[in-house]
């Protein structure tokens, strides 16, 4: 049977001590403490348990097995008692029970094999001391399995690994001393190697690698080259150019710089072609003297199409962009006078009958308003975890849905931006929604709704309609306030009594509406957080449909809705936070809001 990955395994002897303790997803102290309280639990049940219960005469152990609920029902307890062990499995309440009498089971057949079933009465926490390597490997793979692996092959596991261990010790020490100096030179059993499975260690590898490199020199001196690859006998590579031949091969014309200033041309001789490039070079050429370089004459100034002076145009003088003109500096980025951006998360949860049927909560990232669209262009934002993470929060994050096209991934892992122009389209879409599961947080609501009838003589029927309910302390200190809404069948009419005083009744859509105060739900009756009474309302149903089929009916439909909400500035509900901004993030804890949503039905 398949089992949860939440559970721990405590051995103990009979006198209390802890011989073993394995824990999977729970911790170690909370673990340890639950198995505690259990034996204080067996201890108390076998001192006061009477000549019916089994193996009473052994002080703590009043039954072979059994399950009890510890530490305020937070853990259940599953036992057995082998001999003189007392085998504990520390499990969340929900844990199939099942499950957890098989998975002890197999861990009894770990500590005492199936040929040594027979004398559980021997097996003492000295026998799990000097087992205690194999027994503590075998109960990590069965508990790491979550219950696919039986005892034997989480046996056939553990000695494989504890083989495993010891010759990698052995490997370790090597060959000290004469008798490991012998050892090693002793040759194998013919087929020893056989099927052996080696232990590859990174010292391995490399020695593997260190036979494969050889010197290459003499093996290519001697290896006779193909035809046309081989090289010219004293080749030597050329040395590496000097910065000046570099260039003079970059450009052995000297013309790269086709727009500096022009070079003067060499002197021609006369009666020579200008366009022979050794004219001047000729060495029987007649000498000639060098003409002085004249001024060339710098053109006059634009003229227009009469013949006069033009005046020149503002901003163009010297300079295309005007005297001292330069590119004009980008805008500034909007940032806004507010967040514009914010969290919030709502609990919803259906209640049957006074139990919690299903729950969840769902948050959601949103403006915070249609006009904040217009505010700003982008915005970044990320939604950061607690500290200490809360896991659930963690993985709701990874599997968050964006919006595909009002928000986009930004520059680092978890960070997004928000588009205020692709999102004026959509109204009220979110940007960035995940969702919890049931066991993430404690529900902040809890309510019970109950009908009673009495008859009154003459076709006449009493009905008393009340609802218990209680908020989490720490919420409804935190809260606006509770609103309860009691939506009626047709049947009921206006009621003849209402506590407590200052309930609103709608006959139109026949609700009965209560507003309580922030202040009565801070001080609850008990730590549970129950309110000190009851919301009771009293209606007289007369005539036909005071007949028992349609009552019944009529109260079929009743239902009630419980809504809690948070104060302004008063955080998430998961503890998650908002950090946004325009060019930083800067955390707005004041933008982070929740609310609770409860429905109940008979």
């Amino acid at each position: 049977m398949v089992f949860g990955r939440e559970a721990a395994v405590v051995i103990k002897g009979r006198d209390g001590r802890t011989v073993l303790l394995h824990s999977r997803g729970l911790d170690v102290q909370q673990a340890g403490a639950a198995a505690a309280e259990a034996m204080g639990t067996l201890q108390a049940a076998g001192q006061n348990s009477d000549t019916w219960d089994i193996l009473s005469q052994h002080q703590g152990a009043p039954l072979l097995c059994g399950r009890v609920e510890v530490m305020h029902s937070k853990f259940c307890v599953t036992y057995r008692v082998a001999g003189g062990l007392i085998f504990l499995l520390v499990t969340p309440p929900c844990a199939n029970a099942f499950a957890c009498v098989g998975m002890l089971g197999q861990v009894v057949r770990v500590v005492l094999p199936p040929g040594e079933a027979a004398k559980a009465a021997e097996a003492t926490p000295e026998r799990v001391q000097r087992r205690f390597a194999q027994v503590y490997l075998a109960v990590d793979a069965l508990v790491g399995s979550g219950g696919v692996l039986e005892a034997g092959g989480a046996l056939a596991r553990a000695s494989s690994t504890l083989e495993g261990l010891g010759e990698a010790r052995a490997g370790d020490k090597g060959g000290k001393g004469d008798k490991a100096g012998a050892e090693a030179a002793r040759p194998a059993p013919q087929g020893a190697g056989v099927g052996r499975i080696t232990r590859r260690t990174l010292q391995g590898a490399i020695d593997a690698l260190s036979r494969l490199s050889f010197p290459a020199g003499s093996a290519m001196d001697a290896a006779p080259p193909r035809p046309g690859f081989a090289l010219p006998d004293g080749s030597v590579a050329p040395p590496p150019r000097q910065p000046q031949q570099v260039w003079a091969a970059a450009d052995p014309f000297g013309d790269s710089d086709i727009f500096g200033a022009a070079k003067p041309k060499p002197v021609v001789p006369p009666g020579a072609d200008p366009n022979d490039p050794f004219a001047a070079s000729d060495p029987f050429a007649p000498l000639v003297k060098v003409a002085e370089a004249k001024e060339e004459k710098k053109p006059g100034d634009w003229q227009d199409f009469d013949g006069n002076k033009a005046k020149p145009a503002d901003g163009f003088e010297d300079s295309a962009f005007g005297e001292g003109a330069a590119f004009a500096p980008p805008p500034p980025p909007m940032i806004p006078s507010e967040p514009v951006l914010r969290l919030s998360e709502t609990w919803r949860g259906e209640a049957v009958g006074g139990r919690l049927a299903r729950c969840g909560v769902a948050g959601r990232v949103e403006w915070a308003s249609e006009g904040a669209k217009a505010k700003v262009h982008t915005v970044q934002f990320m939604v950061q975890p607690p500290e200490p993470a809360n896991q659930h929060l963690a993985a709701a994050l990874s599997a968050a849905r964006r919006h595909p096209a009002c928000t986009k991934p930004g520059r680092c892992g978890g960070l997004l931006v928000a588009d205020g122009i692709a999102a004026k389209p959509h109204a009220g879409a979110p940007l960035l929604a995940y969702a919890l599961p049931p066991v993430a947080l404690a529900p902040p609501l809890q309510a019970h709704l109950g009908a009673y009838r009495q008859p009154l003589g003459e076709g006449r029927v009493l009905v008393t309609l009340g609802l218990h309910y209680a908020v989490s302390p720490r919420l409804g200190a935190a809260s606006t306030g509770l609103q309860v809404d009691l939506h009626l069948p047709a049947l009921l009419e206006s009621p003849l009594r209402a506590a407590p005083p200052g309930a609103h009744f709608d006959a139109k859509a026949s609700v009965l509406r209560w507003q309580l105060p922030a202040a009565s739900l801070a001080a609850p009756a008990d730590a549970s957080g129950a309110a000190a009474e009851a919301l009771v309302a009293v209606f007289v149903v007369a005539g036909a449909a005071a007949e028992e089929q349609a009552l019944t009916a009529a109260l079929a439909r009743l239902a009630a809705t419980l809504t809690l909400a948070g104060a302004e500035g008063g955080g998430s509900l998961s503890g998650a936070s908002l950090a946004q901004g325009v060019v930083d993030l800067e955390a707005t804890p004041a933008l982070c809001g929740w609310r609770a949503e409860l429905t109940v039905t008979l």
